[in-house]
């Protein structure tokens, strides 16, 4: 997932809220360090 600015970053909560809400009762969202505007979404049932 990408985002732009710091402001962007509040994108990742909506999409972790919309990944628990349809049954991904695992989430974990990984920051990119060295792409500051990209993080991964690992998600399982």
């Amino acid at each position: 997932m990408k985002f732009k600015g710091k402001d962007g970053c509040g994108v990742l909560a909506t999409a972790r809220q919309r990944l628990a809400a349809h049954g991904w009762s695992y989430l974990r969202i990984k920051h990119l360090e060295r792409h500051h505007n990209e993080a991964v979404i690992l998600a399982a049932r």
